[in-house]
């Protein structure tokens, strides 16, 4: 049998798996629904059961994990899943998925948060304060100021959903939509985009302005917003010529898997 290897990246509104060989191939993929922590145990074995696979490593990064408490109770709560297992936070699997080396990650998901480190080994993160606080930018905060807008009985429609944090923030890709068209709807959109780019923006120049940079900061993405084009660059052109903005290296949840491939060995 074929070892594997298995990384899960999961977000606030999607979890995606992704498990290879020790050579580095794709043995198998998915995309899921993100589910509540008391579900994931069951929820990553039905998976593993369709797939007929049991890893040798399993690292899995979730929001939500920022206590080592937390993530050494998960891993005892999926020992049984694989071999062995290891917890990360989203910010250590979206750095190590975007830079795995000194600049700053802008994440721009369901939440929004500026994370760097620098040659020296000193890290910084702004933002990330959750959506009661802050995730300014964010889906969800771009979802939110749609709704602000909007007749009252549709907001509430929305505050009583099940999930109601990825409903809101599943409204940025109709504010998306709406900013590409013409009239009134689409002006306002573009004024919320707008207002999203420049949070994510200044979180970005205050982070790397804690950190110590010899030239332009590097600086790459994650998160379903950052995969727009258009409002990405939008943020860079705000960023300016004091950074160096690249591509992520990879996704996370392959980032996830190299480190369970990594890690076993």
């Amino acid at each position: 049998m074929v070892a594997a290897y298995l990384g899960v990246d999961i977000g606030g509104t999607w979890m995606r798996l992704l498990a290879i060989d020790a050579a580095g191939r794709v043995l198998t993929r998915s995309r899921a629904r993100s589910v509540p922590r008391e579900r994931l145990s069951a929820t990553l074995a039905s998976i593993l059961k369709a797939w007929k696979l049991k890893p040798e490593v399993l690292v899995l990064g979730s929001t939500g994990f920022g206590r080592a408490a937390d993530r050494r109770a998960l891993e005892r709560a999926l020992s049984r899943l694989a071999r062995r297992v290891r917890v990360v936070t989203d910010i250590e699997l979206g750095w190590r998925a975007a830079l795995g080396g000194p600049g700053v990650l802008i994440e721009a998901g369901t939440g929004s948060f500026a994370y760097g480190r620098d040659a020296r080994g000193k890290s910084a993160r702004v933002g990330g304060l959750g959506p009661l606080l802050g995730d300014d930018g964010s889906a969800f905060w771009i979802g939110r100021e749609w709704l602000r807008g909007r007749p009252e009985r549709e907001a509430l429609a929305y505050a009583h959903k099940p999930r109601p944090q990825a409903a809101v923030a599943s409204l940025a890709r109709r504010v998306l939509r709406a900013a590409a068209g013409k009239g009134p709807e689409s002006a306002r959109a573009r004024s919320i985009l707008a207002r999203a780019q420049t949070a994510l923006s200044t979180q970005t120049r205050s982070c790397a302005g804690l950190l110590r940079f010899p030239g332009p900061v590097p600086v790459s993405w994650h998160g379903g917003l950052m995969e727009n084009e258009d409002f990405r660059d939008g943020i860079l052109r705000r960023l300016g010529r004091g950074f160096r903005p690249a591509p992520p290296r990879t996704s996370a949840e392959r980032a996830a898997a190299v480190f369970a491939r990594d890690f076993g060995r």
